[in-house]
């Protein structure tokens, strides 16, 4: 499906409101299991002061897009046995539309998620993704359309829930850091690996079957540092393994979902915020092993980036050239990263995302 999208020539986040109601006419993932990243980019754009080229952007993406099958706006009584199913997506969608319409975003939110999190995997990071550039939105301007993407991006979640083995952190003598462990981790061996092309969150489950991976994650120790200070060295250390030169797609992704964690904690209570770590930990960690080479990775040859390239105009300007959604989404993550932590790498991985 092609549609045509004509926006003003404006500029400000009216722009974003246009490109969101021309979105929501289009499903949420496409081709059965890839996801719609029209309304993360456009989100994006806006954040990185770019709201101009949202048209520019969804001209270029909307041969992606298929069309939304709608259903009816009614709540569900027990809207979690539909998580993990595709097939309910509309009506998930629905039920938590229905549910903001009456409860607001915050109590609907902070309800939700806890029940969201342990599935966080799903579709790569994107159900989590999808929720929190929408919540951003939201927090600069409250309105329906702004309120609709987050009811959408709940029910794309719920629908690719897609939950993992075992527990982060559950042995008594936890002696690992998030970044140790990482570090530690050896790459899932052959016999447990898919053949062939294959999705990510396909291959990161296969660590379901290996039982040292479980072994290993018990004993890291999340409580070592703040939750915010663990997403930041677990983002740090994803654009290391980036600029390692392999397996880039998943650990930009990585790193676009721990920037999103940190969006979603204000509606979660200081234990949810513990919880939500760990599983969103899990799943990196699943994802990390399984796109790790078994050999030996190759050596990254790539020149460094000089201080005049890893400027912030120079990156956004880099990710607007590419038109490229994960390029634009990795820019704005990374950038907010790094005006937390100071990590150099973070734009180095921006610059190679690019």
């Amino acid at each position: 499906m092609h549609m045509a999208l004509h926006l003003p020539p404006r500029a400000g986040e009216h722009h974003l409101d246009e490109a969101l109601v021309y979105v929501h006419t289009t499903a949420p993932s496409w081709q059965g299991a890839l996801a719609n990243h029209a309304p993360m980019a456009a989100e994006a754009l806006v954040a990185l002061g770019r709201a101009d080229s949202i048209a520019e952007f969804l001209s270029g993406y909307a041969d992606k897009l298929e069309p939304a099958v709608g259903a009816p706006m009614k709540p569900l009584a027990e809207w979690t046995t539909l998580r993990g199913s595709r097939a309910a997506c509309p009506r998930l969608i629905a039920h938590f539309e229905i549910c903001i319409q009456h409860g607001g975003v915050v109590a609907v939110v902070g309800g939700s998620v806890p029940q969201l999190f342990p599935g966080v995997l799903g579709a790569a990071f994107h159900g989590l993704l999808r929720l929190a550039h929408a919540l951003r939105a939201w927090r600069h301007q409250d309105n329906a359309v702004r309120r609709r993407e987050i009811a959408i991006a709940l029910g794309y979640w719920a629908s690719e829930y897609t939950p993992l083995v075992g527990e982060v952190g559950a042995s008594g003598g936890a002696d690992l850091s998030a970044v140790q462990a990482l570090q530690q981790l050896p790459p899932l061996p052959p016999q447990h690996r898919l053949e062939g092309p294959s999705l990510m969150v396909d291959r990161a489950i296969r660590c379901d079957l290996w039982p040292a991976f479980h072994r290993h994650i018990a004993r890291v120790d999340l409580e070592r540092w703040t939750v915010a200070r663990t997403l930041s060295a677990c983002c740090g250390a994803a654009a290391v393994f980036l600029l390692g030169g392999h397996a880039r797609f998943a650990y930009l992704h990585i790193i676009t979902a721990g920037n999103a964690l940190r969006e979603v904690l204000p509606f979660l209570t200081a234990a949810q915020q513990r919880l939500a770590l760990g599983h969103y930990w899990h799943a990196l960690a699943a994802l990390h092993a399984a796109s790790q080479p078994v050999a030996a990775p190759s050596i990254s040859t790539h020149a460094p980036p000089s201080d005049q390239q890893l400027r912030r105009e120079v990156l956004i300007e880099r990710a607007l050239l590419s038109l490229d959604d994960h390029a634009i989404k990795l820019t704005a993550a990374a950038l907010h990263e790094h005006q937390i932590s100071a990590d150099r790498r973070l734009l180095e991985a921006a610059w190679l995302g690019a």
